[in-house]
């Protein structure tokens, strides 16, 4: 079993605390995701988890990789003493963060170029997300990663995502609004029934926006 150091905090949601964290022998980075219990209910943390486990059997080098959690093995639990038993889940760490932070050093948009490749790459990720019957519902700057000397474009955070089909097979549509407000579809804004898969395109639109114009 795999001995870590944690080193420092990265990010914060209204559900969870990031770290980042070392391995201890070979050095490697991993995300450590801490589920704070008083806010997340456990049965919303192991969809998380499955979710992840499920899209990272595609090997997709443009999705965020889950590795681990201590929802899998209780005797995996290294973490007990520095987050009161909380519960935990370890993933593919991007070393250069978010698309997000990228996004605001920029002076005049990035090029149509690097509109294209980022696109084409985060429909591709979504492309998998739905084949294996799930969407992401959270499609924005911040979910999104850079990795890598080329600055790879990786797809992260699961959090809000669902599944498309319930155990009947039928196609599920969703009426509870999720991620930020200006890349919502306009189903969701309106309170209206909505296709998952299909509002992460449109976020997908706004992304692209974004990227011209910032």
């Amino acid at each position: 079993t795999p001995n870590y150091i944690i080193q420092d905090q990265i990010g914060e949601g209204g559900f969870s605390e990031v770290y980042k964290i070392k391995e201890f022998v070979s050095g490697k980075a991993y995300a450590l995701k801490v589920f704070k219990q008083e806010k997340c209910d456990e049965s919303t943390i192991l969809k998380e988890i499955k979710i992840n486990k499920i899209i990272s059997e595609s090997n997709c080098p443009y999705i965020i990789k889950y590795i681990s959690s201590n929802m899998e093995n209780t005797n995996k639990n290294e973490f007990t003493e520095n987050f009161n038993g909380d519960k935990y889940m370890i993933s593919e760490l991007a070393t250069k963060g978010e698309l997000f932070d990228y996004i605001k050093i920029k002076k005049n948009g990035f090029t149509e170029q690097s509109c294209k490749l980022t696109i084409y790459k985060v429909l591709k990720a979504l492309l998998v997300l739905n084949q294996k019957g799930i969407c992401h519902r959270d499609v924005d700057p911040q979910n999104i990663f850079l990795d890598g000397e080329r600055y790879q474009v990786k797809l992260g955070d699961f959090g809000l995502s669902e599944f498309l089909y319930n155990e009947k097979g039928e196609k599920v549509f969703f009426k509870k609004s999720a991620g930020k407000i200006s890349f919502m579809a306009p189903e969701m804004l309106c309170n209206e029934e909505y296709d998952g898969a299909k509002s992460d395109i449109f976020s997908v639109g706004v992304l692209l926006f974004v990227l011209k114009t910032s």
